[in-house]
Formats: structure tokens, C-alpha cells, sequence
């Protein structure tokens, strides 16, 4: 049960605080700056820190990324899929409406029913009654969510 929480809540929960808070300060910077701007900005700031995290354990990685660099394509994949896609068009909504909690109901509720199924299909992961109740709930509530808001 320790191991549940400190490898997978207490991350999951750090990474769901991360991605709730950063639409305050994404909504901000638009009101600065146009998408295109923010989306640059954003991307070469991660690039930077990232390549900073990079250089700092490449040394006690090293072996395994150089023996290993199947994984290259999957986070080629990964990069232009999230970020450039996802996060220009994320930019994109944020900066054509007033209603913040819409485009972010939206972007990061969504991919839980994507990702499901992509699970189930390509990762042949189970999905049960249960899960799938759920899901019919999470997207009765995103159509509610939208219905309301206009």
C-alpha cells in the first residue's frame, strides 16, 4: 500500500497540481502575450530545463540510453503529439475565450477517455462495467459542463 502511494498517488497528485495551476499563469501570459508567442516561449523553456535535467544525469544514465535508443521514436512521437499539437492548440482555445475552465475541462479531462481506449485496443489493458459507467459519467459531465457554460 506504501508503494502504491509514494510511486503512483503522491506523483499523480503532484502532476495533477502542476497541470491544475498552470492554466492561471497560461491565462496570464496570454493576456501579455498572442498564443504563438506564449507556445514559443513555453516550448524553448522547457527545452533549456530540460536540457539542463539532462546534462545533470546523463552520467549516471548514460548506459542505458546509449545501449537502448528504441525509445527514441515512441518520444519522437510522444513530443510532437503533446506538444505541438496539444499545446498549441491548448494556446490556441485559451486564447479565443474568457472561459478558462472550459478549455482545461476540456484538454484534460477528454484524454482520459482516449486514453482508455487506446489501452484497452493497442495495450490490451481490461476495462470493466465499472470503468466504463464512469467514463459515461466523466462525458455526461464534460456535455453538462459545455451546456451550462454558454
Amino acid at each position: 500500500m506504501i508503494e502504491l502511494l509514494s510511486n503512483v498517488l503522491f506523483p499523480s497528485l503532484m502532476a495533477s497540481l502542476g497541470w491544475g495551476i498552470s492554466p492561471y499563469f497560461d491565462k496570464k501570459a496570454l493576456s501579455y502575450y498572442d498564443n504563438n508567442i506564449v507556445f514559443m516561449l513555453r516550448i524553448m523553456f522547457a527545452g533549456i530545463l530540460g536540457g539542463i535535467l539532462f546534462l545533470v544525469t546523463y552520467n549516471k544514465n548514460k548506459s542505458k540510453f546509449i545501449n537502448n535508443l528504441k525509445g527514441i521514436k515512441y518520444i519522437i512521437c510522444s513530443t510532437i503529439i503533446s506538444i505541438f499539437i496539444g499545446t498549441y492548440f491548448y494556446y490556441k482555445a485559451m486564447s479565443k475565450t474568457k472561459n478558462t475552465t472550459l478549455v482545461v475541462l476540456i484538454s484534460y479531462v477528454l484524454p482520459l477517455i482516449f486514453i482508455t481506449l487506446i489501452s484497452h485496443y493497442l495495450l490490451k489493458e481490461k476495462i470493466n462495467l465499472g470503468m466504463c459507467i464512469s467514463l459515461l459519467l466523466v462525458i455526461l459531465g464534460i456535455v453538462g459542463f459545455v451546456y451550462s457554460s454558454k
